[in-house]
């Protein structure tokens, strides 16, 4: 890369410059004192930032742009505007308060910050809109309108190369909504047959964060061929904020038949497969789940009865002995006396089954039935089974027309 291409690199942040300069790099000079912090907009698409004279110089004379990596040059016929930073935040407060009753506020700031080449900006207004809905439709627009690759730049050539970047760019981004769509985005402007095996693989990589950041790129860009993997992850991964990631994205499926897999689940010889299942089931939320989870807290629990349990130790010794006199003879007999210490509970009967997994279980399923229920019916299977079954069929029916799903009968449960 040109010592031109570097500066200008430098002053656009993330933006990786491609073809010929259209403008010089002169000897650096004192800034003057009249110089403003200004957006620069060249006819190309591109945005720049530095001290500058605010407006259009002459149509036969160059702007002059102090940034960060020395001053750039760029000819007048190259710019589209140049507008005090301090002017365009003063109207974007003016445009905030004339949305405050706008419910998707949010993103009408962000598409007029990418109007404007405000990309710092547009991500903290778009960041809490993507943290809710990772597809949200008007946000994900206004990301496709910028130059993805030019703000997610990947190596070029070397395939091995591209991946390990693109994998690395989304690992990096997470907890970053709106760097980590663009990231998925990037991976959208690449061949189907390149990033399909690559989420793949990488959802079964050694390394967690790139592991999260496929299933949210699996759950966007392949969601019926990911969905099986999506489910492996959300049982089977050994870190949480994976299964939790997995688990999120199963919530917000399209598909109406996620919850059955996930109740398969429940059935695991695995105990952690089942608590894992568990928490799925609370997170997806369709009440279709309610009534394996009751069988789950009546077949993991005991009955509540109340008993005793005694906890001791018994010592025996010699405390006296008995003596009898016989003819030429003396007989003494021992007595045995026994002491007991230790503690006598008086406890609730659980579980009987000599694991501590099935009672966590039951309180875990109890917490979901709790969640997808919205109601709190105490610790009591009778009282659950009781509920379900008077509200079982107007509860499922309620769920599936809310989210547009086939009203499916389904045997038992």
């Amino acid at each position: 890369m040109s010592p031109l291409h570097r500066a200008a690199a430098f002053v656009l942040g993330p933006v990786l410059l491609s073809g010929s300069a259209l403008f010089s790099l002169p000897q650096q000079e004192p800034a003057p004192a009249s110089l403003q912090e200004c957006v620069v907009r060249l006819l190309d698409g591109r945005v720049l930032r530095g001290k500058a004279e605010p407006g259009l110089p002459a149509a036969d004379a160059a702007l002059r742009l102090e940034t960060g990596n020395g001053p750039l040059e760029i000819p007048a016929a190259e710019l589209v505007s140049v507008r005090p930073l301090a002017e365009l935040r003063r109207e974007a407060d003016s445009l905030r308060k004339s949305l405050a009753a706008d419910p998707r506020r949010g993103t009408r700031l962000a598409a007029w910050f990418a109007s404007q080449g405000l990309h710092e900006e547009l991500d903290r207004e778009l960041d809490p809109v993507l943290a809710a809905n990772p597809a949200d439709p008007l946000a994900t627009s206004i990301l496709r309108g910028l130059d993805v690759e030019a703000l997610v730049p990947l190596p070029e050539g070397n395939v091995d190369a591209l991946c390990r970047a693109a994998l690395r760019a989304g690992e990096q981004a997470l907890g970053h909504p709106t760097k980590l769509r663009l990231a998925e985005l990037r991976l959208e402007r690449l061949s189907p047959d390149l990033y399909e095996p690559l989420l793949a693989n990488a959802v079964l990589s050694k390394r967690s964060g790139e592991r999260v950041f496929a299933v949210g790129a699996l759950a966007r860009l392949m969601p019926q061929e990911g969905l099986k993997r999506l489910l492996e992850r959300a049982l089977l991964d050994r870190q949480k904020d994976v299964r939790q990631a997995a688990q999120k994205e199963l919530a917000r499926s399209s598909d109406p038949g996620v919850v059955f897999p996930l109740l398969r689940g429940l059935s695991s010889k695995n105990p952690q497969v089942r608590l894992n299942a568990i928490d799925a089931l609370a997170a997806l939320g369709d009440p279709r789940a309610l009534g394996d989870l009751i069988l789950r807290v009546t077949h993991s629990g005991g009955t509540g009865q109340r008993v005793n349990v005694s906890f001791t130790k018994q010592i025996s010794y010699v405390s006296d002995f008995d003596v009898e006199v016989a003819q030429a003879a003396a007989i003494a007999d021992p007595v045995i006396n026994v002491l007991q210490e230790g503690a006598v509970l008086d406890v609730t009967l659980v579980g009987t089954h000599g694991e501590t997994d099935y009672y966590v279980e039951r309180s875990r399923a109890l917490d979901a039935l709790k969640k997808i229920s919205g109601k709190d019916l105490g610790r009591d299977p009778k009282a659950w089974t009781e509920w379900w079954q008077t509200q079982r069929e107007e509860i499922v029916t309620a769920y599936l027309t809310r989210r547009g799903f086939p009203l499916e009968p389904r045997n038992g449960g």
